[in-house]
């Protein structure tokens, strides 16, 4: 009967460890989540079988689990090495950690010894790993809740920072435990320091939280900057292109009082190669969409119309103000995002598709209006317009920067769906002015 119980308390724990590491993790390409699950639930149950039989100490267990564990997150889930070796280090501590706290609690309430718990088949072992499970089942809940709602960006250094706190934790964690076990009924002492570590864990999570928060911010930044920079000389050769334009049409009345001359002459030939030079002329390419006083505005626009044109995407623009208190750089954040969600939109159409611009004033305030067509309810299949690239850590940062720019000019924004269009709709303090 004892190997029964030990079986099924492996069955549990093992699961536990799956469905954990499976949610916090992506599966790769060549399985399935499920098929992952499986293979992870098979793995760490052997692993766990064979600590148990051979009654392997602590020492020897936390690297072995560490190595097991960094394996099949290699082989089977999506993660950088460092994250991997992290969350290996995390699930030991966590295994360790729950279990010691449990037994010591039981202990002291029971009045049972350490040892009786741990080796005797009876109601007590079997109500303190029930306990053990469902703390460990708990904790690994709140880590994926957490992992799901604020995406982690850490780099090298940071994980090796993080990581030796961690690892000295594990180590100690099996160290006190035995010497729980041998101690009898001394339990305080070894307790204070249980709780001494759960802090110095907490405190490793909320420096975790720090530290993402720093990289994503510098990193927004960085792909914002990269953004305005190519915006800017995207910008520069419109307005090469405008200057092109209006150099020809200043010259266009000499050229055909030129070549009425030629005509008149019956030049056919001469006459003929001067209209193949005018032809000839870079100016084929160059269509305005729009042209307001504002440069940036009518740059911006002209940008992604001519990109949606290419996408047979048809668009209308209708301005009657220009945001003229809205600096540049605010200005290009705020269309091209908006655009470029527009236009990656309409390229999972599969019938015609439609992008709309209106900008407008009223007293106090710039408005906004972005429309987009659709065909399946945005809001419902994605209520937060998260971004639904893989590397979510590289992109997404658009909407993020539009709030930004919101927020900076006390603004509001919304977003709604009627019928087969999506619209954005911003309005903004006109009496927020930067330099």
């Amino acid at each position: 009967m004892n190997t029964v119980l030990e079986v099924v308390y492996n069955i549990i724990e093992s699961t536990v460890i799956s469905i954990f590491l499976s949610l916090y993790f992506e599966s790769n390409e060549k399985f399935s989540k499920y098929k992952c699950r499986i293979i992870m639930f098979i793995v760490v149950f052997s692993y766990i079988s064979i600590a148990t039989l051979f009654e392997f100490s602590g020492i020897i267990t936390l690297p072995t689990c560490v190595i097991v564990l960094f394996v099949i997150l290699e082989s089977l889930y999506i993660g950088s090495h460092l994250e991997h070796l992290l969350i290996s280090f995390l699930t030991n501590a966590c295994l360790s950690l729950t279990s010691i706290i449990t037994l010591t609690i039981m202990s002291n309430i029971f009045d049972v010894e350490y040892k009786l718990l741990v080796n005797q088949s009876s109601y007590m072992r079997f109500i303190t790993v029930l306990i053990t499970k469902t703390l460990l089942f708990l904790l690994f809940s709140i880590i994926v809740f957490i992992k799901k709602r604020k995406s982690i960006v850490l780099h090298k250094g940071d994980y090796i920072l993080i990581s030796v706190p961690l690892l000295i934790s594990g180590i100690l964690l099996p160290i006190v435990r035995n010497i729980i076990y041998e101690s009898g009924k001394n339990y305080s002492a070894f307790f204070t320091i249980v709780l001494c570590m759960l802090f110095l864990i907490i405190t490793q999570y909320y420096t975790i939280l720090y530290m993402s928060k720093k990289n994503t911010e510098n990193q927004r930044m960085s792909v914002m900057k990269k953004q305005i920079e190519m915006q800017f000389d995207n910008i520069k050769a419109m307005e090469t292109k405008y200057d092109e334009i209006a150099k020809f049409r200043h010259d266009m009345k000499n050229h055909l009082l030129c070549a009425f001359e030629m005509s008149k002459k019956q030049n056919n030939h001469e006459l003929s190669n001067y209209l193949k030079t005018l032809n000839d002329m870079n100016i084929s390419n160059i269509r305005s969409y729009i042209n307001t006083d504002r440069k940036v505005v009518s740059s911006i626009i002209n940008i992604k119309f001519d990109l949606a044109e290419k996408q047979g995407i048809q668009t209308s623009c209708i301005i009657s103000d220009e945001f003229d208190n809205i600096i540049d750089t605010d200005v290009i954040i705020l269309l091209s995002n908006l655009l470029d969600n527009a236009l990656e939109a309409c390229e999972k159409n599969i019938k015609l598709s439609e992008i709309s611009i209106k900008m407008w004033s009223t007293t106090g305030y710039y408005h906004l209006e972005i429309g987009n067509t659709v065909e399946y309810d945005v809001l419902t299949n994605n209520p937060t317009l998260e971004t639904r690239k893989k590397d979510k850590n590289l992109h997404g940062f658009g909407l993020k920067s539009v709030h930004d720019i919101v927020k900076k000019y006390d603004g509001i924004i919304s977003f709604d769906q009627k019928q087969s269009k999506f619209w954005v709709y911003v309005s903004l303090r006109k009496d927020k002015t930067y330099n």
